[in-house]
């Protein structure tokens, strides 16, 4: 879902059954389970072996804001067994799709026992019209060992709109049917959102308009 709020807005991630697609780019050895920590129902939860990362899209976060998210990292045994110093989660930002990150914290190993809340207020060398987020763990010692998960993650993003310039904007729209960015019907600044065929319609991902 995407929440509004003034000229804030934030995506949201639950892992209910599936990830939201329009928060994240790439994610590797995560999946939706239980296995280690969640807060309500499922988290996402990284195991195997090789690089464990999420990684979001590309956000306007000119107008700052905090991510916030729960983390838990392994203590005990399989499937969430113990992460030793030197495999702690870190959680970054790029500026450039990904080429290269900067850190904005690092969590230790022994900090996270459990689902624990976390806020971190964006950066200001965060705060530009393209910035993605990613939390990686440094190192893992491969499948079933060194696990971790996430839960609830909510990004801050500059209030969604779509002027529908040249596509449309991935972080509102959650279906689209027969409708499409052009200026067949006549625009006085561009293009628009144009509909032709049967079942037309436009449905955003949901709102809280409180």
């Amino acid at each position: 879902p995407v929440v509004t709020d003034e000229c804030l807005s934030s995506i949201t991630d639950a892992f209910t059954t599936v990830t939201n697609a329009s928060l994240w780019d790439s994610i590797n050895l995560g999946s939706i389970a239980t296995s280690c920590g969640s807060v309500s129902g499922n988290a996402l939860y990284f195991n195997g072996t090789g690089s464990r990362f999420a990684e979001t899209n590309d956000f306007n976060t000119t107008a700052g804001g905090a991510i916030n998210f729960y983390l838990q990292i392994g203590t005990g045994g399989t499937p969430c067994e113990d992460a030793d110093p030197g495999e702690e989660v870190v959680l970054e930002y790029s500026l450039n799709g990904g080429a290269t990150w900067v850190n904005i914290n690092t969590y230790a190993t022994t900090a996270f026992p459990t689902p624990t809340q976390v806020n971190e207020p964006l950066p200001v060398g965060a705060r530009t019209t393209s910035t993605r987020f990613r939390w990686r763990q440094t190192s893992n010692s491969g499948n079933n060992f060194d696990n971790w998960s996430i839960d609830n993650v909510i990004v801050p993003v500059t209030a969604l709109v779509d002027n529908f310039t040249s596509a449309f904007n991935p972080a509102l729209w959650l279906n689209i049917t027969n409708g499409t960015v052009s200026n067949n019907c006549g625009s006085p600044t561009g293009n628009h959102l144009y509909f032709n065929g049967t079942n037309r319609s436009a449905t955003t991902f949901d709102l809280d308009v409180t």
